[in-house]
């Protein structure tokens, strides 16, 4: 699992539900094609998972943005700066912010 989507996982609140872990978890394991589940695998109510802060209103536009971004891109960061009408480089501080910056490699 990739450390962005194990990032995911933590700041999903899990409401005393350990059968819906163990549930996404099979889902997960039975769909990915690959040997690396990233965070674009996930369900969508875990890739949006709320950092453990209460975010102000403009931060939460902003993140749903960043992620909705993300998700039309495919992941790729250029694209989804292009997408946002920011830099590169804005984008990648905004990621972190938001700790939604999580390397895709494997752990």
């Amino acid at each position: 699992m990739s450390p962005a989507a194990l990032q995911s996982f933590v700041q999903w609140e899990w409401p005393g539900n350990i059968s819906e872990l163990v549930g996404v978890v099979t889902d997960l394991v039975h769909e990915v094609p690959t040997s690396v589940i990233q965070r674009r695998h996930l369900p969508q109510h875990l890739q949006q998972s709320r950092p453990r802060r209460q975010l102000t209103m403009i931060e939460t536009a902003e993140r749903e943005a960043i992620i909705k971004a993300l998700n039309t891109t495919g992941g790729n960061r250029s694209d989804a700066a292009v997408l946002l009408g920011i830099g590169r480089t804005t984008l990648y501080r905004r990621l972190k912010h938001f700790a939604l910056d999580g390397d895709e490699g494997s752990l």
